[in-house]
């Protein structure tokens, strides 16, 4: 997926990401069990905190 993505593709992009581990036992998961994903964000990006709150929301 290209760095350029809209919030909403890359919100999509991770829960995929989220999904998918969720079935592997050797995922990286947090202390509560939860899969361990991370996303790229320009922060010089117009709407950057609505972009973060949208891939925290997930």
């Amino acid at each position: 997926m290209p760095l350029c993505g809209s919030v909403k593709d890359q919100a999509h992009e991770v829960r995929k990401v989220k999904e998918l581990m969720c079935k592997d036992d050797e995922a990286a998961c947090d202390l509560k069990g939860r899969p361990v994903v991370g996303a790229l964000v320009d922060l010089e990006r117009e709407g950057v905190l609505e972009w973060i709150a949208s891939l925290a929301e997930v």
